[in-house]
């Protein structure tokens, strides 16, 4: 992006932060929710169309499925999550193409150390686990919004929680291409994997956002029309 389009995308006091719909190009996939789902907890006041998030009980799964996407080896995967359950394995991003079904697996428990983000590549798969302790103690909280963006750049995998960078990890490979096909998934058809909790504002992109447009995300809440990552 531009420097132009960064600000833009920022946006100001007077209109709000800016929408990834409205920048050239556009994501490949954009789910939007609300401040009627996301609440109090939400940066800013949102005003987008529909007031929608997804939400599941953990019962069954996948909740939603998508036309399949295929982000390439450059990309990046951005959502809202929130945890209303301790001590449970959740799938956020499902690919069907991958072995165990997921790209995005989300652990929590009640012992801070068993908290993790894996992601994971291919069949057989490949995965990079994200368990360091700033990303352990994040996961720890229930009943909390928490951003996560993940950027990849062919074998290496960068994690951003609330608008940070986390850490980077390597291990995924350069060669298979990271597809997505549900949100709010199952793996292998153990329900029991379904998100039990809450989504919103999913969007992927065919590239490598910069740390600036992942703060952006994480503030995101007044959408425009005129710009877009």
């Amino acid at each position: 992006l531009s420097s132009g389009q960064r600000t833009t995308l920022y946006g100001d006091a007077t209109d709000g932060v800016g929408n990834p719909m409205g920048l050239t190009p556009v994501p490949v996939g954009y789910w939007k929710g609300d401040k009627a789902g996301l609440g109090d907890q939400w940066a800013v006041p949102n005003q987008v169309s529909q007031d929608y998030v997804f939400e599941t009980d953990g019962s069954s799964g996948p909740i939603i499925n998508t036309p399949s996407v295929n982000l390439g080896t450059t990309n990046t995967v951005s959502f809202w999550y929130y945890n209303e359950v301790w001590d449970t394995t959740q799938i956020a991003i499902g690919s069907s193409t991958n072995q165990f079904d997921y790209l995005v697996f989300i652990a929590t428990g009640f012992s801070v150390s068993v908290n993790h983000i894996y992601v994971a590549i291919g069949n057989p798969q490949a995965y990079v686990d994200f368990s360091n302790a700033a990303a352990e103690n994040i996961l720890t909280v229930t009943n909390t919004w928490i951003h996560i963006a993940i950027v990849r750049s062919g074998d290496s995998i960068e994690l951003y929680l609330n608008g940070d960078s986390n850490e980077t990890l390597t291990g995924v490979g350069a060669i298979n291409d990271t597809i997505l096909d549900t949100l709010m998934a199952e793996a292998d058809g153990v329900a029991s994997n379904s998100i039990n909790g809450k989504m919103s504002n999913v969007a992927v992109w065919d590239s490598a956002l910069t740390s600036g447009n992942i703060l952006t995300l994480y503030n995101n809440g007044t959408p425009e029309t005129t710009i877009s990552f």
